[in-house]
């Protein structure tokens, strides 16, 4: 029985968990039975290389035994629990869940636990049926009713492992769960742990606030595959400036959740904490404070910020903060700050105003994109 509404409960999740030989998973394994969580989230690939019925027993049934009979399953398609329609079939015929979408198919579907609403998605979809999905979960938003929504797929948006975030699922998913003010958004395929910032369109959304997020005006996007293969190292790519935080480590999660408030730790194969944050329904963003001329957040003002606000402005770039972009302190952000900042690097022209060279805050600058120094 799922909690009602009002419970204060816990919630289990971990993507990419099945593999053979693979002491991560079973030492996760383990660790995940100290949680009396009612709810299992799984990100898919829940049995490799493929699923098939003897891998769903040796490496699901059995490695979670203890679990299971306790345990509600909600899982998501991972692509090697997909890639051929017998695989899918198996998938179905293993699991049952809502078919409450207007395919009436199991491979997506909501449902609602205690104060909170989660949306599962097929992600291995073709580009219809994922489009067919979006509208989908466009309109079941737009009908939740509880205080906290988590959405989740295999496939990240946003990832800074051996594949990145899918620029794919990135176009057609973060424009629905950020309109309709989705807390979390969880995802596996890269074998490790990470999570974003708050974002919105691109976009770091109270960074100061970090790990404790008041009332955000963005979405949490985290990467949880580190179930039990084989670990992906964190590479810096494009991504990077979004990311909060990136750990190689087996693990899983658990999202405490009450009526006021969502905390979300990474658990070790130790059954250690090794990283939380917390998003909260009510309160107010931590002040902004940020070093002016430091438009890439990396702690000075250098040549690297007049290249951030240069591509910023010619091609497109959503990385900076725009704050400290303000390099001449003018109200505005435009060339005038990439040659304000140069003048100073290597001409002997004037420092950039307050804050500067230590970090501080600014009456009405905009923090948009800026994490603290």
């Amino acid at each position: 029985t799922l909690p009602p509404p009002g419970a204060e409960f816990a919630v289990a999740a971990l993507g990419d968990s099945g593999m053979y030989d693979s002491p991560g998973q079973a030492a996760i394994a383990a660790a995940m039975g100290g949680v009396r969580a009612p709810l299992l989230l799984h990100m898919g690939d829940i049995a490799t290389p493929a699923g098939i019925p003897d891998l769903y027993q040796d490496l699901f049934f059995a490695m979670y035994a203890d679990l299971l009979g306790s345990t509600c399953v909600y899982p998501a398609l991972g692509n090697h629990d997909c890639f051929l329609p017998t695989m899918t079939q198996y998938w179905l015929d293993v699991f049952h869940t809502p078919a409450n979408n207007p395919s009436a198919d199991e491979m997506y579907y909501s449902f609602d636990a205690g104060d909170a609403h989660f949306a599962v998605l097929n992600s291995c979809a073709g580009p219809a049926a994922w489009a067919a999905q979006l509208a989908w979960l466009d309109a079941d938003l737009a009908a939740a009713s509880r205080a906290w929504s988590i959405v989740y797929c295999h496939h990240p948006p946003y990832a800074s492992g051996n594949h990145g975030g899918s620029l794919a699922i990135r176009a057609g998913l973060c424009p629905v769960v950020e309109t309709h003010g989705v807390d979390l958004v969880l995802s596996g395929h890269e074998h490790l742990y990470e999570r974003t910032y708050p974002l919105a369109d691109g976009w770091v959304r109270d960074g100061c606030s970090d790990p404790v997020f008041a009332a955000s005006r963005g979405t949490i996007y985290a990467v949880t595959g580190g179930g039990g293969a084989t670990l992906y190292e964190c590479a810096p790519g494009p991504d990077a400036p979004l990311i909060a935080r990136c750990v190689s480590a087996h693990h899983f999660l658990v999202l405490a959740i009450t009526p006021d408030g969502l905390t979300v730790r990474a658990i070790d194969r130790t059954g250690a904490a090794f990283d939380t944050f917390e998003i909260r329904t009510a309160g107010t963003p931590a002040p902004l404070s940020f070093i002016r001329g430091d438009a890439n957040n990396d702690g000075a003002a250098d040549l690297g910020d007049a290249v951030a606000v240069l591509s910023y402005l010619f091609r497109g770039s959503r990385a900076v903060c725009l704050a400290a972009s303000d390099a001449n302190a003018s109200g505005d952000i435009g060339i005038a700050d990439a040659v304000y900042l140069l003048g100073f690097l290597f001409a002997k022209g004037p420092a950039p105003p307050a804050p500067y060279p230590a970090p501080g805050g600014a009456d009405g600058a905009d923090g948009t994109g800026c994490t603290c120094p």
